[in-house]
């Protein structure tokens, strides 16, 4: 076991859980530190308690499912701005990276908008590699495999592998700046 202490563990489960239920605002999302709830904030920890709650961990069901009820409404929210016509107040272009990681999150759920995923499938070329892997798993999900199988088969153009050394990455033609 790599773990010291199964105790140790669960004392900074427990821990770390109640530190993410203090921070949780009355609105059900999260924000940096004590600011408003934030999407992409909301986003990682509702990620990080699927992820404890997947592996078992004693995570507050409460809190966790506020925070999918967060993500919902602002998925709801994002899918309402994109359906505006062209040159409504408010209105959003194209799905975004956030769509797609709120997206990912709520799909494993099955609680996603399938509009949603429809609007970031029409969008996906404008995704970053990283977001349409998101929008890949997504999909599989929701079990739209055709689409998804698509997505796989754009990834893998950039899909280099070492047989050598058994590894494999992808090749992002980005000048080997990582936060591309």
């Amino acid at each position: 076991s790599p773990v010291f202490s199964d105790k140790k563990l669960d004392r900074l489960i427990a821990k770390g859980s109640q530190k993410l239920t203090d921070m949780l605002n009355a609105d059900g999302g999260w924000g940096w530190f004590t600011d408003a709830s934030s999407p992409h904030t909301t986003a990682i920890v509702v990620y990080g308690l699927q992820r404890g709650i997947r592996a078992k961990a004693k995570i507050d069901q409460g809190a966790y499912e506020r925070g999918l009820q967060w993500l919902m409404r602002h998925e709801r929210e994002q899918l309402r701005r994109l359906q505006l016509a062209d040159g409504e107040k408010g209105r959003k272009n194209s799905a975004d990276h956030l769509d797609a990681y709120v997206a990912s999150i709520l799909t494993a759920e099955q609680r996603g908008e399938t509009a949603m995923l429809d609007l970031l499938y029409r969008d996906r070329a404008k995704l970053t590699l990283y977001s349409n892997a998101l929008l890949g798993m997504a999909l599989h999900d929701v079990k739209r495999n055709q689409e998804r199988d698509m997505i796989i088969r754009n990834i893998e153009q950039f899909l280099e592998k070492d047989e050598e050394n058994q590894t494999a990455y992808l090749k992002l033609n980005n000048g080997g700046y990582w936060w591309h």
